[in-house]
């Protein structure tokens, strides 16, 4: 198991970084499928940022991007996971007809609660049960199928972050999605 990227130094990140780049590279070197019409593969740089930079958006361009390059999705996919506060692998156990209704992993927990505000309306809770030095600023979801969803996290309320997003929101989809891989950066 290689090493987390918080535990290396900065030289070997650096020298990582460097050779993520070249073998990304000499993918699309001998890559024998074109991108498809319109969608321009995304750099390493563009990848990089927004899988480690809590503060980085993911844009619509990038996410569609990463939808229809596999080769970038796994990359992304890796560098989420290893600078992620928490990361939700798929979900092993059977979900109901509508999906998971929560997740939980490494301390965090995240649930789905029906607001009494309007019936399309949906609470995303996500609950740190340690009190951690790291804070996560976002969640990612990676759904089997399409584009990653990526949401800023408000301040946590004695632990507990809290979203409102309607019931067909595409991050609502991914964490009911028992397939679905997510992430707090």
């Amino acid at each position: 198991m290689s090493p987390s990227w918080g535990t290396l130094s900065e030289p070997e990140r650096a020298r990582r970084r460097r050779r993520f780049a070249l073998d990304v590279a000499a993918d699309a070197l001998v890559a024998r499928e074109a991108p498809p019409e319109g969608v321009r593969p995304p750099r390493f740089d563009q990848i990089y940022e927004a899988a480690r930079d809590p503060r980085a958006a993911l844009t619509e361009p990038l996410a569609a991007a990463l939808a229809a390059d596999d080769r970038a999705r796994t990359a992304f996919e890796a560098l989420l996971r290893d600078g992620a506060v928490c990361w939700f692998p798929v979900a092993a156990a059977a979900a109901s007809p509508t999906g998971l209704d929560a997740r939980e992993e490494s301390g965090f927990r995240i649930w789905l609660r029906p607001s009494s505000a309007g019936a399309d309306q949906v609470y995303v809770l996500i609950r740190d049960r340690e009190e951690r030095d790291v804070r996560p600023m976002a969640i990612i979801a990676l759904p089997p199928a399409g584009p990653p969803v990526c949401a800023p996290l408000p301040e946590d309320i004695d632990g507990v972050y809290q979203l409102i997003e309607r019931e067909d929101s595409p991050l609502v989809r991914a964490i009911r999605d028992p397939a679905s891989k997510v992430a707090l950066r």
